[in-house]
């Protein structure tokens, strides 16, 4: 579920069957039963979840380390859950004009700024399309990473499960999308706090 409407995403449009509760702590005890070491909660917007806080407390009780992707929306109304975990993603994909064009109107990077604050350890998550797989996009989010203090991961738009029919028209051509990456590797050599490996 999700209440955002992403503009290369419909996961909000989905009507699936959710699992319970019991359910999903259920997987989380076998998962950890089998060595699992790691989980991650997504969406849509995990947050949505009225039992996230119920599950994220037993993956942590069962010693996990645990994160949550998130679109940034609920970090005020939910501070006290994101606490609890080990690594908050948030979407970040540039400036409040490219956010209106690829997600809801919403201001991500003071979501990101309160959840910094309050000493949530938060990762921005930017989706490169054609809007935003830019230079001056790449500055913007790289500068507020350090200004800040989070870190920030890219990754190309692309098909997945729940993706939407728009996802060929925002994909970036090729050439650009090549400078831009090697634009970020250059950024990275700079210490810009930025996550991808440079592979």
């Amino acid at each position: 579920a999700c209440n955002f409407h992403c503009s290369y995403c419909d996961t909000h449009s989905v009507k699936k069957y959710q699992m319970t509760t019991k359910e999903i702590k259920s997987i989380i005890h076998d998962c950890a039963e089998m060595g699992t070491r790691k989980i991650g909660f997504t969406g849509g917007e995990a947050l949505v979840r009225p039992d996230m806080e119920e599950i994220i407390d037993y993956a942590k009780y069962k010693g996990l380390y645990v994160h949550l992707v998130s679109n940034g929306s609920w970090v005020d109304k939910k501070l006290h859950i994101l606490k609890k975990l080990d690594t908050l993603f948030i979407s970040l994909d540039g400036p409040i004009e490219i956010t209106k064009l690829q997600r809801d109107d919403y201001d991500v990077v003071s979501a990101i700024k309160l959840a910094v604050e309050n000493g949530i350890r938060v990762c921005a998550l930017t989706t490169l399309t054609k809007n935003n797989t830019k230079k001056e996009v790449i500055d913007y989010i790289t500068d507020k990473a350090k200004e800040i203090g989070f870190v920030n991961m890219y990754q190309p738009v692309t098909h997945f499960s729940f993706s939407s029919n728009k996802v060929d028209e925002l994909t970036s051509e090729e050439k650009n999308f090549i400078d831009v990456i090697n634009y970020i590797i250059e950024k990275k050599k700079q210490g810009y706090p930025i996550a991808n490996s440079y592979s």
